[in-house]
């Protein structure tokens, strides 16, 4: 017999929990960095001004604000524009400049 038949309810299926997404924007500035964080694998960050550093522990970036650092493990770059990127890997820190740190 079929579950209609037999008036049984349909089991509920398991919800996904997606993480949510950390943004943190720099002032009010129109060409102020945009950082977006979705859990602790990917990050985009926009308007930033050029690659200081990069290793698969570290990448370094520059903002008209400062510096801002990204710490973790295997890093990589997954998508780069002349104004934005993609960072993946497993992200353990991100340090903002003027010493915002939302990790």
């Amino acid at each position: 017999m079929s579950r209609r038949r037999m008036n049984m309810p349909r089991p509920e299926k398991p919800r996904r929990s997606v993480p949510p997404a950390m943004e943190w924007k720099g002032g009010t500035n129109p060409g102020a960095a945009r950082v977006t964080a979705v859990g602790n694998r990917r990050l985009l960050v926009e308007n930033h001004t050029g690659v200081v550093e990069f290793t698969e522990a570290c990448i370094r970036l520059s903002s008209k604000n400062g510096p801002i650092t990204v710490e973790g493990s295997g890093l990589t770059l997954a998508d780069m524009r002349r104004r934005q990127l993609i960072v993946c890997g497993n992200i353990s820190r991100v340090t903002l400049p003027g010493g915002g740190d939302p990790s």
